[in-house]
């Protein structure tokens, strides 16, 4: 939990110097545009006179990624689909772990444990999926497995335990896109911890 927490606050920072770097950065060639637009209108108006139409690639992106076949295509946004989103895990599963405070956990006692997500029980082989379009911004190894952040605006989602990572930060991703796999521990247990966020408040995935 603490490491996502983390990684979490680290992307976020990085995001906003990023997006500060890009205004200043779109600041100086607007004003480097306004001192040289004049010499420029003679030359580009020869160009085009001279150079031939350019062709046009009229091929269009695959609709269907070869991940996520025979899965509906969802539109609008990732809080418009709630209830809609698929199960982040591929093949059978079985929910096993439960979001929020939980009583009674094996060896515990009457201890409360406040889980952050849902865990997944899956067959040994399954995989991690993407439940919406987003981009990867967060691939961290903790540990004997991996954890992997996916952001969708706001919205972000994350996938735990995870190994045999497929992806890298910055990659963009559809709805079924294969992450990674799930993780088989040392007692043969196949297991997935999904959590969603909004930001840094921590949300049901159950719909």
């Amino acid at each position: 939990e603490r490491e996502i927490e983390r990684e979490i606050e680290k992307r976020k920072r990085e995001e906003a110097l990023a997006a500060k770097k890009r205004e200043k950065s779109k600041e100086n060639n607007s004003s480097k545009g306004k001192n040289t637009a004049n010499k420029g209108k003679d030359k580009t108006a020869t160009a085009q006179k001279n150079e031939p139409a350019p062709k046009v690639d009229r091929r269009e992106e695959p609709v269907v990624n070869p991940n996520s076949q025979g899965m509906k295509k969802l539109t609008g946004t990732f809080l418009q689909n709630k209830g809609r989103l698929p199960v982040p895990i591929t093949g059978p599963y079985m929910i096993v772990g439960q979001f929020g405070l939980q009583r009674g956990v094996t060896g515990k006692g009457n201890v409360q444990i406040d889980y952050g997500g849902i865990t997944l029980q899956g067959k040994r082989g399954a995989q991690a999926r993407a439940v919406f379009d987003g981009v990867v911004t967060s691939v961290v190894r903790a540990g004997d497995f991996a954890f992997i952040i996916v952001r969708h605006g706001t919205y972000l989602t994350v996938y735990c335990k995870v190994e045999n990572i497929k992806v890298a930060q910055g990659d963009k991703v559809k709805t079924g896109d294969i992450l990674a796999d799930v993780a088989t521990d040392a007692s043969g247990s196949t297991t997935l911890l999904f959590q969603l966020r909004n930001e840094k408040t921590k949300l049901n995935p159950r719909p």
